[in-house]
C-alpha cells in the first residue's frame, strides 16, 4: 500500500470510527440520560417540588443536548436527511452561536452529488469553521459558493489575525480530501484568512 492509498484508507477509517462513536453516544449515552431523568422524575413525583430538583432536571436536559450536538458533529444527520446545503447551514449556525457574524451564500451547493463526495466536502467546511473558532480571533465570516461551468468555487473568509506558522494537520487533511474530490485549495493570509477551493460539481 503506497502513501496515497494509506492516506485514503485513513480517511475511511476515521469516518467509520466517527459513525460508530456517534451511534454509541446517541443510542447508548443519550438513552441512559433520558431513562435517568424519567426515573428521577418518578421518584420525586410524590415529594414536594424543590428548586434543587428543577436544577437537576435542567442539567440533565443540558447533558442530553450536548450529547446530541457531539453526535451530530461526528455524524451529520442533516447531510443524510437533507443534503449538503442544510448540513453546512447547521455548521454556520454553530459558528453564529459562538459569537461570530456570518454572511453566507450557499444556493449553488445544490443540487449536490450525494454520497461520499458530499461527506468529504462537509468535513472541509467543518475543519475550516473549527479553525476559525479556535485560532482566528475573528468577528465576521463570509462564506460563498459559486458555480463556474462544471466547477464549484468556495470561499471562506474571516477578518481574524491571519495564518501563523506552518500549516497544521487540519489543513493537510482538508487538502487531501479536496484532492480526492479532484479539487485544489489555497490558504491566503492577511488581513484575515481566506480558504478558497474549487472542485468538480
Amino acid at each position: 500500500m503506497d502513501r496515497t492509498e494509506w492516506s485514503d484508507r485513513l480517511l475511511e477509517v476515521r469516518e467509520e470510527e466517527r459513525l460508530e462513536l456517534a451511534e454509541e453516544l446517541h443510542h447508548d449515552l443519550g438513552q441512559r440520560i433520558v431513562v435517568l431523568k424519567w426515573e428521577l422524575q418518578h421518584l420525586l413525583s410524590s415529594l414536594p417540588q424543590k428548586q434543587e430538583a428543577k436544577r437537576i432536571f435542567e442539567q440533565l436536559d443540558g447533558m442530553a443536548d450536548l450529547v446530541r450536538h457531539i453526535a451530530h458533529r461526528l455524524c451529520p444527520l442533516d447531510l443524510k436527511a437533507s443534503g449538503i446545503r442544510a448540513a453546512v447551514e447547521q455548521l454556520i449556525r454553530d459558528l453564529e452561536h459562538s459569537g461570530l457574524a456570518v454572511e453566507a451564500d450557499l444556493q449553488n451547493l445544490e443540487p449536490g452529488p450525494g454520497g461520499q463526495a458530499e461527506l468529504l466536502l462537509y468535513r472541509v467546511f467543518q475543519e475550516a469553521f473549527t479553525n476559525i473558532i479556535r485560532h482566528s480571533g475573528a468577528e465576521q465570516v463570509l462564506v460563498k459558493a459559486v458555480r463556474e461551468g462544471s466547477f464549484l468555487r468556495v470561499s471562506i473568509k474571516d477578518d481574524g489575525s491571519g495564518l501563523k506558522g506552518t500549516p497544521g494537520l487540519g489543513m493537510a487533511l482538508m487538502k487531501r480530501k479536496l484532492e480526492l474530490l479532484g479539487g485544489k485549495i489555497e490558504f491566503v493570509s492577511g488581513p484575515g484568512t481566506e480558504v478558497a477551493f474549487a472542485i468538480p460539481w
